[in-house]
């Protein structure tokens, strides 16, 4: 046998033998990042699973005292079936006050909706809303056995949204608040027919598309190529949770947005890219907004500058209710 034959072979084989590691590494990253976690439902729990995320540890306590706070108000725990059938878990409470304007709020990726209510927006009693805490497949009490990163779970946001319009009888103002990869789920409704009640959406944090999002991750985090291995993701996750993680992204929802968006970042977040929310901002053609904290990690608005933030959130319902 000729030696470039020889050759040939050899770098078929390792090219076959590096393929096939990329595909193990994906069903690795696939398990270690899509599969759902037990819930963290208890204080203890909740500290240690802060406790190892600078630079979160400082506000652990006062996220466990306003995490107690909102876990002990009175609420109505409701439960809807998704389009395939899952169980979805959220938690209504309504204001003594008789407000007429209803505030969803949407966790982040393997947060809940308890936890992260705590860190974004435990003022909202105070100021006289209604909300509506929502579990995203495969988070906390909803069923569903993968992360959908705003993919399906935007479609389950829509039927939440009918939900609440149709117990307020079309009477009032809806405006939906997400963080992280509660952001992302809440940009990719804004192209579509809503209810006439929907008024606007808070964006904190959130990133455009599944595919950017994990790209960046697996660079910066990981610190490995990510082709091909983006693709080996892709295949995966549509085989075990079947969808594609570039179907969607906001940046094509937002320039045909029918609803006004007030944007959200911090300009030190080293997971969801500051410049996530920028490409997002120039790209939307409706009414908004956008504030950009200084100094403030992934999701750490709130916490950093509480009473602006508060002011910021309260101006905009104002503006648009």
């Amino acid at each position: 046998m000729k030696w470039y034959y020889i050759v040939l072979i050899v770098i078929g084989i390792i090219l076959v033998l590096f393929l096939f590691l990329e595909y193990i590494l994906a069903l690795i990253l696939y398990k270690k990042s899509f599969t759902r976690v037990s819930p963290k439902e208890n204080e203890e729990d909740l500290y240690n699973s802060l406790k190892t995320l600078n630079p979160w540890t400082k506000f652990i306590p006062s996220i466990i005292d306003n995490k107690k706070i909102l876990e002990s108000l009175p609420y109505q725990r409701i439960t809807i079936t998704s389009f395939d059938g899952l169980k979805l878990q959220g938690y209504y409470y309504e204001n003594p006050s008789k407000s007429d304007t209803y505030v969803i709020s949407i966790h982040g990726y393997r947060g809940q909706c308890f936890q992260d209510g705590a860190i974004v927006n435990p003022f909202l009693k105070k100021d006289g809303y209604n909300f509506l805490y929502i579990d995203l497949r495969g988070h906390n009490n909803s069923e569903g056995s993968y992360i959908g990163f705003g993919i399906p779970d935007h479609q389950d946001l829509i039927q939440w949204i009918n939900y609440l319009d149709k117990l307020i009888n079309g009477k009032g103002n809806i405006f939906i608040h997400g963080i992280s990869m509660g952001a992302a789920t809440s940009l990719l409704i804004v192209d579509k027919d809503l209810p006439k009640s929907v008024k606007g959406i808070i964006a904190d944090s959130g990133f455009i598309s599944p595919i950017e999002e994990i790209k960046h991750v697996i660079s910066s985090n990981f610190h490995i190529p990510t082709f091909p291995l983006i693709y080996f993701i892709k295949i995966v996750v549509h085989h075990k949770a079947h969808y594609y993680i570039d179907e969607c992204s906001t940046l094509d929802t937002v320039k045909n947005s029918k609803l006004p968006i007030c944007f959200i970042h911090g300009d030190k977040d080293n997971f969801v890219p500051t410049r996530f929310t920028y490409l997002n901002y120039e790209a939307c053609t409706s009414f908004k907004e956008i504030h950009i904290y200084q100094g403030v990690g992934h999701a750490l608005s709130q916490l950093n500058y509480p009473n602006e933030y508060r002011k910021m959130f309260n101006d905009f319902i104002n503006k648009y209710k």
